[in-house]
């Protein structure tokens, strides 16, 4: 592969470091979205034991669990985007650190390490557990679970 011009050169370098910023600004938004789903999770949880009913209605909870599915279902798309966006911008910084010179591919040390966090997964236990919660939660009454 044949050196590039110092022109190229500083493109690339650009195009890498913006490819890092991207990388980091997926993982963030990845990690944002699964905070704020535990943090809805917890709201939907908090507005059932709150709700008073005169009698604990298996429609109420179906509701409410239904509510819970759809921030999970909405979670774990938007944690999907986050997730296939990261790769793009994996392979794209791949390509351009294989594209510059050997030189400066040495001052940058080697790749780091790509982690992956089950976010996804981690989304959907939540799901399991507020709709568990849910279920045996005696609403009305303020006795606790079933």
């Amino acid at each position: 592969m044949a050196e590039p011009t110092e022109h190229a050169h500083a493109e690339l370098v650009v195009l890498y470091q913006i490819g890092v910023d991207d990388i980091e600004k997926a993982k963030q938004w990845a990690w944002n979205v699964t905070y704020q789903t535990v943090l809805a999770q917890g709201g939907v949880l908090a507005l059932y034991t709150a709700y008073v009913a005169p009698v604990p209605s298996f429609w109420v909870r179906l509701v409410f669990v239904i509510l819970s599915l759809a921030v999970t279902v909405v979670a774990h798309r938007a944690t999907s985007d986050s997730v296939e966006s990261l790769q793009t911008f994996r392979l794209r910084v791949g390509r351009c650190r294989a594209a510059l010179t050997e030189s400066s591919q040495t001052l940058m040390g080697p790749p780091t390490e790509k982690r992956t966090w089950p976010l996804r997964c981690l989304i959907w236990v939540t799901f399991v557990l507020i709709a568990g919660l849910l279920v045996l939660y005696r609403s009305g009454s303020g006795s606790g679970p079933v």
